[in-house]
């Protein structure tokens, strides 16, 4: 099968910064060629990012220095970005294969968004994609997990998807491209390297045509995916800032749509990775459980049953531990925002409704502080009798996921105003009221 630059087609526009990976090796060096045959005749620009991965000593230098001279060679800007493979490993529990592609996308993403590239093109091909796939299925992927990689994904493009090593070796050539060898291509105490050295070559014994089958079989699994995915009612997702909620409705859908948007509530979350079937199915229990349970899960995430669905959100820092004087003034309280106190003059009236508390000023007695909510906390809302904190919280439906972030005034355990909520009975402006305070939130 010939290699042409009408592989770019739909992939590339004259209009477009092009970010190239090239690593020196067979595969990255056919894809820098093509796209420099291809900059003559479309008019895009075209840049070269070489990762050093500091795995392999001098042959990494190697590597960095055959890659900038053949760009010198061929007037194409040189990039490259240095990253310790094995000390972010360590760091994050990876394996170092792990550990070198995400910090590989990492640095290709840091330098597209300095050099403001719109594309970043990618040498992966079909043997690429067939041990991609087996390598998924292996480990138990999903559907979307069998897809495999896309020709075209967001902003990253794979022009040389649909071809095989075999293509890219006699297109090097016949075309006299240079490359090097990475020895560590050889080292089977890598998964890929693996799969790739001793797992493909026994299946190809009794199925030839394996790696072909493969790729349609993900072709195929794309179809079907795409489909699901148009099916999906993402509606029931609602987000905020570091938390998503999944309606009540969800629970009542296939298992094929609920799984997925469950993921998806993930992702939103920025947890893309690492997140396994038992994670997204303790997700789903919690729509059997009662208000107010909670389970733990990656990336520092909480899921909540609530009374309209299930929350999943970050872990946020706790509010400082400590008292704050209740006293005129703006008053701020971390990781929570600012409380403001102002006396009305004669001439002003109070606002109700306007989202701000207003209270008799000389009510609240001297030992009152601002707090989160302890222990035996009682509070009488005006119009109610007196009644715990905490069934206060329930009768207002208060998630259990936001109480500790709310602040009260207190004096003791008789809590006198409930920030942004209510106040109690025996603050509130009378007839024989002479000081009135305003209270303002903001978050």
């Amino acid at each position: 099968m010939e290699i042409s630059c009408k592989v770019l087609e739909g992939l590339i526009t004259k209009t477009d910064k092009v970010l190239v990976g090239v690593s020196g090796g067979t595969d990255s060096m056919c894809l820098l060629s093509m796209l420099l045959k291809a900059k003559s005749q479309m008019g895009f620009q075209l840049l070269a990012v070489h990762i050093n991965h500091n795995l392999r000593g001098q042959e990494s230098e190697r590597d960095e220095n055959f890659v900038k001279k053949y760009c010198e060679k061929n007037d194409i800007k040189f990039i490259c970005e240095s990253v310790d493979v094995l000390k972010h490993a360590k760091k994050y529990g990876k394996t170092t294969e792990q550990a070198a592609r995400e910090l590989r996308y990492l640095a290709f993403e840091k330098i597209m968004q300095k050099e403001k590239a719109t594309v970043l093109a990618v040498a992966h091909h079909k043997d690429d994609q067939a041990e991609t796939v087996l390598m998924h299925i292996a480990r138990g992927s999903s559907l979307k997990g069998a897809t495999g990689m896309q020709i075209k994904s967001g902003n990253i493009i794979r022009p040389l998807l649909n071809f095989t090593r075999k293509d890219i070796e006699e297109y090097n050539k016949a075309n006299k491209i240079p490359s090097i060898k990475d020895s560590s291509n050889d080292d089977v105490n890598y998964n890929r390297n693996y799969v790739r050295h001793k797992v493909i070559p026994v299946v190809e014994k009794a199925y030839p045509d394996v790696v072909n089958s493969l790729c349609k079989f993900a072709s195929k699994c794309a179809v079907d995916e795409d489909f699901i995915q148009s099916q999906i009612p993402y509606k029931l997702i609602v987000s905020s800032e570091k938390t998503v909620k999944l309606l009540n409705e969800v629970d009542s859908l296939h298992l094929a749509i609920k799984t997925r948007l469950v993921k998806r509530a993930f992702e939103q979350l920025g947890a893309f990775f690492d997140i396994e079937e038992k994670h997204i199915f303790e997700v789903l229990n919690l729509f059997k459980m009662k208000n107010s349970s909670k389970i733990s899960l990656p990336f520092k995430i909480t899921a909540f049953k609530e009374y309209d669905g299930v929350v999943l959100t970050q872990n946020k820092p706790d509010l400082k531990n400590g008292y704050y004087e209740f006293k005129t003034g703006k008053t701020n309280i971390e990781n929570f925002g600012a409380i403001e106190i102002k006396l009305l003059s004669d001439d002003e009236m109070p606002v109700f409704g306007d989202g701000n508390h207003y209270v008799d000023f000389e009510s609240i007695p001297a030992t009152a502080v601002w707090r989160t909510r302890q222990d035996g906390d009682m509070f009488s809302k005006i119009g109610s009798g007196s009644k715990k904190l905490n069934d206060y919280f329930t009768d207002k439906k208060i998630p259990l996921r936001l109480r500790d972030e709310i602040m009260v005034l207190a004096s003791g355990n008789k809590v006198l105003v409930v920030a942004g909520y209510d106040i109690s009975d025996s603050v509130k402006i009378t007839s024989g009221t002479d000081k009135i305070a305003k209270i303002s939130y903001s978050k």
